[in-house]
């Protein structure tokens, strides 16, 4: 018994599955068997079948269908991925041939109404017969009948997939959490993370990934389960948007400006001002100004002057000590400029006074230099969000200019 082959044009493919497993399970209940047993026979060598290897043949390997209980017995067949999407046809046969003692022992036969197959859940063979069809399912599935009745094919649930970020599109120098949404029992995790610092983790959730250089950075997740090894890649995931420049303020009478940005809000001793959003603002008392700027994408930048009214207002615009970017998470780079050789010393503190940081205490030289803080203290801990103040002093002055961590 031979039939055509019939295939849909369709190919689907999951990463990380080995095959495509189908238990078939039928209930010959009424029917007797031969010695040989109940077996399946059908396309199973199509697409290099991972169990039966011979076409139609129920003497294959692994055609032989388990008793289960009583009158039901089953097989499972493994598919290779390949075949997802194909049309199978198949039939089961109560014996390893066809035939025993001259009785068609097979379910598809038109010349046998006993054992025959109903047409509605059969195709014609083109051989005088009649066969069952199904689509494969992508991930496999159980197929339950009665012997010479329909049955149907309930698929296996695919495993999914998945993960997310707190953040997706970020500034510069700031960091984001991955969060594992799989749902294939995975027991270890290699993620990728081109761009970022660090660029690899094997934790199932790392945090702070820092991205240090505006662009577009895929994601890549390798899980590794009892099904396997399952990939998933979202390409251009991270958006890492430039930090804007540091803006300047100049000074016209009582009014501070701000450079042009998209957005503007004043500060007076840290705390913002109620309604102070617009690129200029009149100061009232001695204090430090800040202006915290952001550009069209959200990025934000920051300055600061210390503002001293007596009797007339005196702006201290010679802010050769800056950090970018600010606010950050991450790391910061502080950038400043010596006219002499000097003794330098740079330390951060917090908004109570206290020490957490000397990033320099030493003879430097004349020109510009730049340092690197990763928001640590001196004993290399990570410190808490917050507002914290750089301060450089040297042998003539002294020049402050906040900080804000975010995470």
């Amino acid at each position: 018994m031979k039939i055509s082959l019939l295939f849909s044009s369709l190919l689907i493919s999951f990463a990380g599955f080995s095959q495509i497993n189908i238990t078939f399970t039928v209930d010959i209940a009424g029917f007797s068997l031969a010695p040989a047993g109940l077996h399946i026979a059908g396309e199973f060598a199509t697409d290099s079948s991972t169990t039966i290897l011979t076409q139609w043949d129920p003497a294959a390997p692994g055609s032989q269908c388990s008793l289960v209980n009583g009158t039901t017995y089953s097989v499972t067949v493994g598919f290779p991925l390949s075949s997802a999407g194909k049309f199978l046809q198949w039939e089961f046969v109560r014996n390893d041939w066809w035939d025993y003692l001259g009785v068609d022992m097979s379910e598809g036969n038109f010349g046998d109404p006993t054992n025959f197959l109903d047409y509605s859940c059969g195709t014609y063979d083109y051989a005088g017969g009649l066969n069952r069809i199904i689509t494969i399912p992508d991930c496999g599935g159980e197929y339950t009948c009665l012997f010479n009745q329909c049955g149907f094919v309930v698929p296996t649930p695919c495993d999914t997939l998945y993960f997310a970020c707190n953040s997706p599109i970020i500034c510069e120098k700031f960091c984001v959490n991955f969060l594992d949404s799989t749902n294939n029992n995975a027991t270890g995790w290699q993620w990728s993370f081109p761009g970022g610092n660090p660029s690899s983790s094997t934790e199932q959730n790392p945090t702070n990934i820092c991205y240090d250089s505006p662009g577009m950075y895929d994601v890549n997740l390798i899980t590794t389960s009892a099904n396997g090894v399952d990939t998933f890649v979202k390409p251009n995931y991270i958006t890492v948007n430039p930090t804007p420049p540091i803006p300047t303020i100049t000074q016209a009478g009582y009014t501070l400006t701000s450079s042009t940005a998209a957005f503007y809000q004043w500060q007076f001793n840290t705390a913002d001002i109620p309604g102070a959003t617009d690129q200029s603002y009149t100061v009232m008392q001695s204090g430090y100004y800040d202006v915290v700027i952001h550009d069209s994408t959200g990025c934000t930048n920051v300055a600061g002057t210390w503002i001293l009214i007596e009797g007339i207002d005196e702006v201290n615009n010679d802010a050769y000590l800056a950090a970018m970017p600010n606010p950050f998470s991450g790391s910061t780079t502080v950038s400043f400029s010596l006219l002499s050789p000097q003794k330098v010393s740079l330390r951060i503190f917090d908004v109570e006074g206290r020490l957490i940081h000397t990033l320099a205490n030493d003879i430097m030289s004349e020109g510009p230099h730049l340092l690197r803080w990763d928001a640590r203290d001196e004993n290399g801990i990570e410190i808490p969000a917050g507002i914290y103040f750089l301060k450089i002093e040297n042998t003539s002055e002294s020049e402050m200019v906040r900080l804000i961590v975010m995470k």
